[in-house]
């Protein structure tokens, strides 16, 4: 059993603080309910872009845009997709030197990305 002693002129001050805390809990109950109609009507998924281009199986490229990089400068990206290639299969990404020719490595590496099916990507 829990006793509470009120001193002299205390009493207002415990009875003011339990109403503050069930208004509390009352706009904490209406917050989590709004929060939770909020989730079912727009979702919790992200939105998929259907525009971006597939990547095919073979050779190929195909240019890289992000919010940070200015539309003219979108970065080209060559690559080399096996044939059976699954989205669980690993990504090798080739690094250029200071010539910056990659258009060549995915054709130069494609039997070994094939024979390991390996997704290669050589951004430029």
């Amino acid at each position: 059993m829990v006793s509470v002693i009120f001193l002299r002129n205390q009493g207002h001050k415990f009875f003011r603080l339990i109403h503050k805390i069930k208004i509390g809990m009352k706009s904490l109950s209406a917050f989590i309910i709004i929060s939770i109609v909020c989730i079912f009507v727009f979702g919790c998924s992200q939105k998929v872009d259907i525009n971006e281009p597939a990547i095919n199986s073979g050779e190929g490229f195909f240019y890289f845009k992000d919010k940070t990089i200015p539309e003219a400068s979108a970065m080209r990206v060559y690559y080399y997709k096996p044939k059976r290639f699954a989205a669980d299969r690993p990504i090798l990404f080739f690094m250029h030197g200071a010539d910056r020719k990659v258009e060549n490595i995915p054709k130069e590496a494609a039997k070994g990305l094939e024979e390991y099916n390996i997704l290669g990507s050589s951004p430029i």
